[in-house]
């Protein structure tokens, strides 16, 4: 009897539904992979069009698939969009003149020292990036009760500086500046 009772559990396994997210574990394959096997027909599955949860996969159709030793032509799948750096708007294109009278009337009715939430508001930076300048040395602070203190004259050799202005992946708020600021 107990060879009848192992195929009972094999069945009711293989009648299992699975996410997309449980396959692509099982597969070791990544989400996009996985999305791509289930949209190429490679692996049967219900799409339900939400946007969670969105493949119900049978179970017994990946294991049909990883028995099937089937060689997938990955070569179609989309290649993922890399953002493209505007050299328009790095340092050595910038009217270095504009961009200073345009941060010191930004910074005219500022605190002479500012906080880091200040610095991520004038640049549209995340307050880790701000973070990440500090601890860096770009933007030389003090600390005060448990915050950092960045006086205002050092904040505007950052922004006038070769390293805050040939960031790769720039806020949107530092790019609209930038381009503003080109001669």
């Amino acid at each position: 009897m107990i060879p009848n009772e192992e195929i009972v559990l094999e069945e009711s396994a293989a009648e299992e539904i699975i996410t997309k997210e449980q396959l692509y574990k099982i597969l070791h394959i990544s989400k996009r992979r996985a999305k791509f096997l289930l949209d190429n027909g490679y692996i049967p599955c219900v799409d339900t069009g939400k946007k969670t949860r969105r493949y119900q996969i049978k179970m017994s159709d990946v294991l049909n698939f990883i028995d099937s030793n089937v060689e997938v032509d990955y070569s179609t799948l989309p290649s993922v969009p890399i953002k493209k750096v505007n050299k328009n708007i790095m340092y050595d294109n910038l009217d270095h003149k504009k961009a200073k009278v345009h941060y010191e009337n930004l910074l005219s009715d500022r605190n002479p020292v500012l906080s880091t939430g200040d610095i991520c508001q004038i640049t549209g930076y995340t307050n880790e990036s701000v973070r990440r300048w500090i601890k860096k040395g770009v933007i030389k602070t003090f600390f005060i009760a448990n915050s950092y203190a960045i006086p205002k004259e050092q904040f505007m050799k950052f922004l006038l500086s070769r390293d805050y202005n040939d960031i790769e992946q720039k806020s949107k708020l530092h790019e609209k500046t930038n381009l503003q600021l080109i001669k």
